[in-house]
């Protein structure tokens, strides 16, 4: 059965073990195992309401390798080599002009 995320709520009706009809609605986001069958019904209702899993799966993150490395702990610390960017910290953008400074008034004109 090809895994498909759902983009919508989907509903869809199984039969169990025992031969009942269940009901289980999938809600947005989540990864489902649909059948051939029932993926043709749901994309003839509503052709976006299912999608491939595209990248779900390279969210796993490594486990840390013992005794390896860790460079980016000492950022901004040696100096030497860095770019200015890195070892300096961002500033706010925005923020108040400062006001022009008033004109003397004895200014020679005489260029």
């Amino acid at each position: 059965m090809p895994k498909r995320i759902a983009t919508i709520s989907v509903t869809v009706i199984r039969e169990n073990e025992s031969g009942k009809r269940v009901r289980k609605t999938i809600e947005p986001g989540k990864a489902y195992n649909f059948t051939d069958a029932e993926i043709d019904q749901i994309k003839g209702i509503h052709p976006t309401a299912l999608r491939k899993p595209v990248n779900e799966t390279a969210v796993e993150v490594e486990e840390p390798v013992e005794g390896a490395e860790d460079d980016d702990d000492d950022l901004g610390t040696e100096g030497e080599g860095e770019d200015e960017a890195e070892a300096t910290p961002a500033k706010k953008a925005g923020g108040k002009k400062p006001k022009a400074k008033p004109a003397a008034a004895d200014a020679d004109d005489d260029i």
